[in-house]
């Protein structure tokens, strides 16, 4: 699958960010977790939406279709 072959991917500190989020933590959180600075945490959000938004595209149209303001 595309987007298990993205995760794949991550380096091992962005797999650890990645599980934190899934897991509801903020980057707070995961700065007390993991002793990284909030920026490096923003940043590598950013890597991380970089790398895996296209596969999550392909695997969810539906949820990325939707025009701006739709309720449905």
């Amino acid at each position: 699958d595309e987007l298990i072959n993205a995760i794949n991917k991550l380096s091992s500190v962005q797999k650890e960010i990645l599980k934190l989020l899934i897991d509801g933590c903020s980057v707070e959180e995961i700065n007390h977790i993991m002793l990284i600075p909030c920026r490096t945490i923003y940043y590598k959000k950013k890597q991380l939406r970089q790398k895996l938004l296209p596969s999550m595209k392909k695997l969810f149209p539906e949820c990325f279709d939707m025009k701006e303001g739709a309720n449905e």
